[in-house]
């Protein structure tokens, strides 16, 4: 069955992982992606761990799409880059400023080649300040927009979040929806469009709630551990064989956190009538709270606090996610074969339709379709460079 995106033509310029894992959510909406690879394309063999001398990151960042080789520099390759960018929906790059002129794929020319082209162009910085000229990765992006200042324990350094790329992914996540709705715009008034984001931006947007905690305080949020700074209980507690998360949000669940722990009391004390006055007395409570939880396990609270309906959970490691029921019986993580280099655990596509359901399929060999793409523009074909080349350059 076709996906949402059935019909809809990408072109993808980008490079690293921001923009190709981007682009590889709308291959899994249904997308025909295309990407767009240069003859010696880094395939992130530094980036460990390494597989036949192609990096996990690359692989996972380009599942569901198509790949095609083309050397920008060359102007016969230049013109088949302009055919496809005609027959394309959604152009995508995140090259640093001045690339896609130096190439002749910036959006004063690519939009008089195809009027109707999304155009989304994504940075690290933005594309002004004193800023835009250096490049950007995960770990500076997530200290720079204040993301670091808040992790860690009372009193101690900052500390960078070790979910590797995850600043990197959460601004995937922003182009994509950049796109849509560019697509949406477009199909209300046939006018294709430059859209512009930065990974700066896309992280500044996601900690909404910090920045607005700031503003309403005038303090800035600081390290708290697994605690939250503006809910108390909400945080992890030490249990018999590990640790557990517990979170209170509400009044209806802090009251029936009181039942489940056997304390009802709790719920009537003036120190913690409310949540302002439990953040107040986070200490005192705490003091009480955690000696209980230390007297059963993680499932045993699991069950207990389930079954009054107090959010709770445990921690896992990468291993039991993959092997986890939860998981597994709602797709959240499958198996894909990629040619050449084996069988890798992915994500499942983050959304389910029922008559246009999303799919995950395995990455190209780089240039693997370069033919048949050529065929479709119109253009003769050529010979194939030997995907053993490919692993000579990246090993």
């Amino acid at each position: 069955m076709p996906g949402p995106l059935d019909g809809i033509k990408v072109m993808d310029l980008c490079q690293a992982t921001v923009g190709p894992y981007a682009a590889c959510l709308l291959g899994e909406l249904g997308a025909d992606v295309i990407k767009v690879e240069s003859p010696d394309t880094d395939r992130g063999a530094e980036n460990l761990p390494v597989f036949n001398g192609v990096s996990h990151r690359y692989i996972c960042a380009n599942y569901t799409k198509r790949s095609i080789i083309l050397d920008l520099k060359s102007a016969d390759d230049r013109a088949i880059a302009y055919e496809l960018a005609r027959r394309s929906d959604v152009f995508m790059e995140n090259f640093r400023r001045g690339v896609t002129e130096r190439l002749g794929m910036d959006y004063e020319i690519l939009s008089k080649v195809n009027p109707r082209l999304i155009y989304c162009s994504s940075s690290g910085w933005g594309n002004k300040g004193p800023l835009r000229e250096l490049p950007a990765a995960d770990s500076p992006i997530q200290e720079f927009s204040g993301a670091a200042s808040i992790n860690g324990s009372p009193g101690t350094r900052f500390q960078k979040n070790r979910a590797g790329g995850q600043h990197d992914l959460e601004t995937s996540i922003t182009i994509v929806q950049a796109i849509l709705v560019g697509l949406y715009h477009r199909e209300l008034t046939g006018q294709g469009q430059k859209v512009e984001t930065s990974m700066l931006q896309a992280n500044i947007a996601a900690q909404v709630s910090r920045i607005a905690e700031y503003f309403g305080s005038g303090v800035s949020p600081r390290g708290g551990g697994s605690a939250s700074a503006v809910a108390t209980p909400d945080q992890a507690f030490k249990v018999q064989d590990g640790y557990l998360t517990v979170s209170c949000l509400t009044e209806a669940q802090w009251q029936g956190l009181c039942q489940a722990l056997g304390r009802p009391e709790l719920a009537g004390d003036r120190r913690f009538a409310t949540n302002a006055l439990r953040v107040r007395h986070r200490d005192e409570l705490l003091s009480i709270l955690e000696p209980i939880f230390m007297t059963r396990p993680s499932l045993w609270w699991l069950k207990v606090l389930g079954d009054a309906d107090v959010p709770s959970g445990r921690f896992l490691t990468y291993n039991e996610i993959i092997d986890h029921p939860q998981y597994l019986q709602n797709q959240h993580v499958m198996w894909v074969e990629e040619p050449g280099l084996g069988t890798f655990t992915a994500p499942g596509p983050a959304w389910k339709f029922s008559k246009t359901p999303a799919r995950v399929t395995p990455g190209p060999i780089p240039g693997q379709h370069t033919n048949q793409v050529l065929q479709e523009l119109g253009f003769p074909p050529r010979a194939q460079i030997p995907w053993e080349q490919f692993i000579a350059k990246g090993s």
